[in-house]
C-alpha cells in the first residue's frame, strides 16, 4: 500500500509527520514523502526510506507549481500511489490535483494554526473534485470539509507543582524566511540574556538557546541561531524550564510531545 506524504518544511512537515504516525500500518505499507531539502527534512525524516526532495513553491508561484508536476508523474508510474496525503503548504498543488485526476484517494488536512478559516492552498484544491479535505476544528465543518481530528487532541493539561528556578530556557520563533518576529525577542531579551531579569530575581544564571529564524538580533545582547537542527532543538526542549514560542504547528507540537 503505497502512500505519498507531501507537505513543505516547517511546521506543515512536522504535523504530516505526527498524522503520518497515526495511521494504521498493516505491515506492508510503503512510506514515500515529498518535501525540500532542509536541515529540519533530513532530522525529521532520518528514518524514512524515501524521501524525494522538491524545489521550494512560494506564495501565487504558478510557475513553481507546475515545476513539480513531472515528478509528481514520475513518482506515480514508479509507486502506482493507493493514497496521497498532505498539509501543504504550495507544494501540495503539484501533487494533489495530479494524483486525483488519475483516481488516487487524495487527502488534505489543512494546518491547525487555520483557526478562522482556509488557507489559499486549500480554496484552490477545494475546487479540485476527488481531494477528500479535512479540517482540525469542528466549527469550520461545512460543504465538503470534514472535521478529521486534531493534532493537538492527544495531549492533556496539568497543573505544575510551585515554580522552581529557570536553569535552561529555550526561545524560538520558527524558521520560515520571510517571517521574522522582532517584537517577541525584543519582549524576552531583557528578561532570559545573561545579566537579564530572571537572572537577577533569582540568584542563579539562565542558559537560554535562542532560535531566531530571519529576525534580527542586532542590540539584544543574546547569542543567536539562525537555526537550530530538529534533533537538537527536541533534546533543548526536552531539558527546558521554559519555552517560549511563536504559535507555529511546529513549535507548538515540539513542545507539547516534550
Amino acid at each position: 500500500m503505497p502512500t505519498l506524504f507531501v507537505a513543505t518544511i516547517g511546521g506543515h512537515l512536522v504535523e504530516l509527520v505526527e498524522i503520518a504516525n497515526r495511521l494504521p500500518d498493516d505491515g506492508d505499507s510503503i512510506r514515500v514523502w515529498v518535501t525540500q531539502d532542509h536541515p529540519q527534512s533530513r532530522s525529521l525524516l532520518a528514518d524514512e526510506k524515501i524521501v524525494e526532495y522538491v524545489a521550494d513553491v512560494g506564495m501565487r508561484d504558478v510557475r513553481g507549481v507546475f515545476r513539480n508536476v513531472p515528478v509528481a508523474r514520475r513518482l506515480h508510474r514508479e509507486w502506482n500511489f493507493t493514497r496521497v496525503v498532505s498539509t501543504g503548504s504550495a507544494t501540495a498543488l503539484s501533487f494533489l490535483p495530479y494524483l486525483a485526476m488519475r483516481g488516487v484517494p487524495a487527502h488534505y488536512v489543512e494546518c491547525a494554526t487555520r483557526v478562522e478559516g482556509s488557507s489559499i492552498t486549500a480554496k484552490l484544491l477545494s475546487a479540485v473534485p476527488g481531494v477528500h479535505l479535512y479540517t482540525q476544528w469542528k466549527h469550520l465543518v461545512h460543504g465538503r470539509w470534514r472535521y478529521g481530528g486534531s493534532v493537538f487532541s492527544r495531549f492533556t493539561t496539568h497543573t505544575r507543582p510551585d515554580p522552581q528556578p529557570i536553569r535552561k530556557a529555550v526561545v524560538t520563533v520558527g524558521t520560515m524566511d520571510d517571517y521574522p518576529f522582532r517584537s517577541l525577542l525584543d519582549a524576552v531579551a531583557p528578561l532570559l540574556r545573561p545579566g537579564g531579569a530572571i537572572e537577577r530575581a533569582q540568584g542563579e544564571p539562565v542558559e537560554t538557546l535562542w532560535q531566531t529564524g530571519s529576525t534580527p538580533v542586532d542590540r539584544l545582547g543574546i547569542e543567536a541561531n539562525p537555526y537550530v537542527p530538529g534533533a537538537e532543538l527536541d533534546a533543548a526542549i526536552r531539558e527546558a524550564d521554559l519555552v517560549v514560542s511563536h504559535a507555529g504547528t511546529g513549535s507548538s507540537l515540539t513542545a507539547l510531545m516534550a
